[in-house]
């Protein structure tokens, strides 16, 4: 019989939440990204690389964003094993935030050609995206980051005070 623990509701919802964002990436990706691809060369015959830039970009940072979503995951087996201090949440904190800097890193990457779209459809709402994608993994990551340093301090806490008689 599963052992049921005081988290279990949160944690159910926290799973749908998970879910349903994991299943509009993937949405995401199967029908509004190659419809941009297509349309890129049709719509802007000369700047249309800049648009399958962009795209091969989004595709490239789903790699870690369903990293980050299958590590959020364990963490949330491991809240409702009874084992939100342990050193597996810890390192599954440690590979989201890497995640996440790896999504903001591939975004950043695709700026140049987020400027070019938009100064070709003369659309600066175009780089606000572009800076969104870049600044909220971004902040995700510190997060995080600050998080997993956090649970490392009160895992290492609760190691010392298991020892001490």
């Amino acid at each position: 019989m599963k052992k049921t623990t005081i988290y279990s509701g949160s944690t159910i919802f926290l799973r749908m939440a998970v879910s349903a964002i994991g299943l509009g990436v993937l949405a995401l990706c199967v029908y509004l990204l190659p419809i941009m691809w297509a349309e890129a060369y049709r719509e802007w015959p000369q700047h249309g690389y800049a648009v399958r830039a962009v795209v091969v970009a989004m595709y490239v940072s789903t790699v870690p964003f369903y990293l980050g979503i299958y590590k959020g995951w364990r963490i949330l087996d491991a809240i409702d094993a009874g084992k939100a201090f342990s050193a597996q949440v810890t390192a599954a904190l440690r590979v989201i935030s890497y995640a996440a800097a790896s999504i903001s890193l591939v975004c950043t990457l695709s700026l140049p050609f987020f400027y070019i779209w938009a100064q070709h459809v003369d659309a600066p709402g175009l780089m606000v995206i572009g800076m969104f994608l870049v600044g909220m993994p971004l902040i995700i990551s510190v997060a995080v980051g600050i998080l997993q340093r956090l649970l490392a301090e009160a895992v290492h806490m609760k190691s010392e005070n298991e020892l001490t008689v």
